[in-house]
């Protein structure tokens, strides 16, 4: 009896999308106990075996090994009533059906089976799952001692397992309880997010400056933050009043730039007075990403179709898929490049964050050769990905601000009653994973042995995440030429994606009609 329960939880284990082998989770598992609590609640639950089929049990038992109840069944759009019993190492997803902010409670959320060498499956669009508008990745808020506040989004474009990152961010809001620092992690959208590890440091800001981090990691004081004195855009715009105040007024794209023969691609064009003497510059950059990429994912769902986490898996073993993935991320970047007199030289690249948090980015400038007066900056990226607040330049130090590890002291997450600690403490294969509504709280101690005056803190993040897929219903079917029609739906994709002037006309004129709503 123990030996076939711990199979039936290995096998129910909550991992997401997809599980590989000689990766070990540490997280919640599907156990009898809530597949018999939905039972007595007289719950329906909808389960979908290995060949896609989806059985509705309008009542059911179980067994050690089995599922049985009575309901209906459906595959192919044909439905008929059924009667029967189902194996559990046959089952990859279960779903008790009950209406909340989700339209369901996911008990195996778009699981693979360790046990039955399942390579695909498929979610049927009547689970319709509700995507809330905007963003992506884990939230992260700061208590500041009355409220957790949202601070940023971690790993937001790390999206298959292979692509696992890590992401830093500064936390403003963040204040001492008790000589204790409290975050929270929570997942807020139709994800499972796999995080496996969270560390946060401290520096000092002995000055009270501000800080901020470039596209290297590094912490920066930030003391007199200067506007351009010029600015405009690829259509000549003079957009110099938007990018000057943090205003909450933003430079936002004109549209005009959605073609080949520009790549669909939109430009800033920013002058900096240089004071004498300055030889080393932080050029700031605060802005908000669109829902453009968001949009673009659920197009691509709509191209794939059921073979939606066949993508995924490909994801992770498909390096060309892999690369192209990347190389659309590195679009949807905001590159930053600098006139040093005979062209322009790129200094960095600042990757979208893909949420709807705004937040402030920086690129180190330190070739003193290539800052004169007046410094010309080129900015530039996919067209409508990036929403721009301010673009500012400061002239500080030469070194930046030595980051302090604090003690992590305890992790609870809302789906688990103990100390995760172990889980989180370093990047190994052991990982917290949190589905939506699910949440994460880790303390941490404030006092350290270092002479800190004036604390600011940095928290990293390290992960991935799965989304859901989504309810395609309200994308328009692509259309392509029809000899694409019999083509896999994997290897269609990645077709696309080389050939931008079949697939971007067709996700841009889905862009307008959204924002004309």
């Amino acid at each position: 009896m123990k030996l076939l329960k711990s199979q039936f939880t290995r096998t129910l284990t909550l991992i997401g999308l997809l599980m590989l082998s000689g990766c070990y989770i540490s997280s919640r598992t599907t156990t009898f106990s809530e597949l018999e609590q939905t039972s007595n609640q007289k719950y329906p639950i909808r389960a979908l075996t290995v060949d896609s089929t989806l059985y509705t049990f309008d009542t059911f038992a179980f067994t050690d090994s089995t599922l049985s109840g009575k309901g209906s069944r459906k595959k192919n759009g044909s439905m008929q009533k059924f009667e029967g019993t189902l194996k559990f190492s046959n089952i990859v997803l279960i779903e008790r059906i009950h209406s909340n902010y989700w339209k369901a409670f996911w008990i195996i959320p778009m699981t693979v089976a360790i046990i039955g060498g399942i390579s695909q499956m498929s979610q049927p669009s009547e689970f319709n799952i509700r995507r809330p508008i905007g963003g992506s990745c884990p939230f992260i808020y700061s208590f500041n001692g009355t409220d957790f506040i949202l601070e940023a989004e971690a790993f937001s474009t790390a999206v298959s397992r292979s692509m696992e990152t890590q992401t830093f961010h500064v936390l403003p809001s963040l204040a001492t309880v008790k000589n204790k620092l409290t975050i929270r992690i929570k997942n807020e959208r139709p994800e499972t997010h796999m995080i496996n590890s969270v560390h946060l440091y401290t520096a000092d800001s002995r000055n009270g400056s501000s800080v901020v981090l470039d596209t290297e990691n590094n912490l920066w004081t930030v003391k007199n933050a200067l506007p351009p004195v010029k600015a405009s855009d690829h259509s000549g715009r003079d957009v110099l009043k938007l990018l000057s105040k943090k205003d909450g007024l933003y430079w936002k794209s004109d549209l005009n730039n959605m073609s080949g023969q520009s790549k669909y691609r939109d430009t800033l064009y920013v002058q900096f007075t240089i004071p004498g003497g300055k030889h080393n510059a932080t050029l700031i950059v605060d802005a908000i990403n669109t829902d453009l990429m968001t949009l673009g994912y659920r197009f691509a769902s709509t191209i794939l179709g059921d073979e939606s986490l066949k993508f995924y898996r490909a994801l992770d073993e498909d390096t060309e898929l892999k690369k192209l993935v990347q190389e659309g991320i590195q679009k949807s970047s905001l590159l930053v490049e600098i006139w040093n007199g005979k062209n322009w030289e790129k200094v960095g690249t600042i990757p979208p964050a893909a949420d709807v948090v705004p937040f402030t980015r920086a690129v180190r400038l330190n070739n003193p050769d290539h800052l004169i007066s007046p410094l010309k900056v080129r900015l530039s990226s996919m067209t409508d990905v990036w929403h721009i607040n301010t673009l500012s330049i400061d002239f500080n130090q030469d070194r930046p601000l030595t980051l302090y590890p604090l003690e992590l002291t305890s992790v609870k997450a809302s789906n688990h009653g103990t100390n995760l600690k172990e889980n989180i403490s370093k990047s190994d294969s052991s990982y917290v994973m949190l589905l939506p509504p699910e949440y994460m709280d880790m303390t941490f101690a404030a006092t350290t042995t270092y002479d800190i005056q004036n604390p600011v803190y940095v928290l990293t993040v390290r992960g991935y995440l799965y989304e859901w897929i989504p309810d395609a219903k309200d994308i328009t079917a692509p259309v392509f030429p029809g000899w694409l029609n019999d083509m896999d739906r994997v290897e269609l994709l990645k077709y696309l994606v080389r050939h931008e002037d079949i697939l971007f006309p067709q996700v841009y004129a889905k862009w307008i009609r959204v924002n004309q709503k």
